[in-house]
């Protein structure tokens, strides 16, 4: 996972917007934004590559497959089921 560069993973906040275990939401609309700025339309099945900033150039990161949210009382549209365990990168 680690050899997935940052260029190319997207922006989940992964401390605050787990709603359970493995689930993190992503977006309310239907693009994310990705490390380099610039925006990814998603939809389900995607499989996507995540990080987020904690600041001193380090990152957790992670990665999983979207799926439209399944929790009604949130205000996400899509979320993504994590397949693999958040790590800390960082940035050399």
């Amino acid at each position: 996972m680690k050899s997935v560069p940052l260029a190319a993973r997207v922006y989940a906040d992964l401390d605050n917007e787990r709603p359970a275990r493995h689930i993190v939401g992503l977006t309310q609309t239907d693009t994310v934004r990705r490390f380099d700025g610039s925006t990814q339309t998603v939809g389900n099945g995607d499989y996507l590559y995540l990080y987020m900033d904690c600041g001193d150039g380090e990152y957790c990161i992670s990665a999983g497959i979207v799926i439209a949210s399944p929790f009604p009382t949130r205000p996400y549209k899509w979320c993504c089921v994590l397949d693999e365990d958040i790590c800390y990168w960082q940035d050399d």
